[in-house]
């Protein structure tokens, strides 16, 4: 069967023909020769073998003795080593037809309504800790209580400062008396101040120290 030299499968079944001189010297062949043998490598490439398949078919596996005629030996292997033809599937055109298997007829249903998706889990109610009056001092206000708590942070760490302030007042010696006059101060900062205040002033006074004895006996005055 004579192919169209110009026919793209002819012109890469030539240039492969043409090209195994590259791999063994024993493959070579001339135009006229490759020519011969292009009818019979084109049916390869029809029936879906690349070029680079058809090359190393025919390059592989020599005669241990070496090929006599270039020509005879190709042709002999291009006939006997020839690929089983491509059948078509489903009707479809051409040897790369894809094959498209049915869907089993139990699983196709086109009328049923889709099913819903599944339900995602249920999102817990956040808690909230309940609005409660503060018993602190001062003007009346609101805090949340998380743990039955009866006064806000604030409150308490002012309570605590305020404990706090009454060790170190008796630390220093308890309230400071004050006279008629003076106003008492009020407040743990007021009474701390005070307190403070008077250890200072204890701490500069002069020590008041009883005069010795000239003959060294304290309490009696000399004669």
């Amino acid at each position: 069967m004579l192919e169209a030299p110009d026919a793209p499968e002819a012109v890469e079944a030539e240039r492969v023909l043409l090209s195994l001189r590259h791999s063994h010297r024993e493959l070579h062949l001339g135009v006229a020769e490759a020519r011969a043998l292009v009818g019979q490598a084109v049916e390869w490439l029809r029936r879906g073998m690349s070029g680079n398949d058809l090359r190393r078919v025919l390059t592989s596996d020599l005669p241990p003795g070496g090929v006599r005629s270039a020509v005879g030996f190709l042709r002999h292997r291009l006939v006997q080593k020839m690929p089983a033809p491509v059948t078509a599937v489903c009707g479809a055109p051409g040897p790369a037809a894809s094959v498209r298997v049915a869907e089993p007829v139990s699983r196709r249903e086109p009328d049923a309504a889709p099913l819903p998706p599944p339900p995602g889990p249920v999102a817990a109610p956040r808690y909230a800790a309940p609005l409660v009056t503060c018993e602190g001092p001062g003007t009346e206000h609101v805090f949340r209580s998380l743990g039955g708590e009866t006064q806000c942070p604030d409150c308490r760490q002012e309570a605590a400062w305020a404990r706090w302030a009454e060790y170190r007042i008796a630390s220093l010696g308890g309230d400071v008396p004050t006279g008629p006059e003076e106003e008492q101060p009020t407040g743990w900062r007021g009474r701390l101040a005070a307190a403070v205040a008077a250890a200072a002033d204890r701490r500069t006074e002069p020590d008041m120290a009883v005069p010795e004895n000239p003959r060294g006996a304290p309490g009696h005055l000399p004669v």
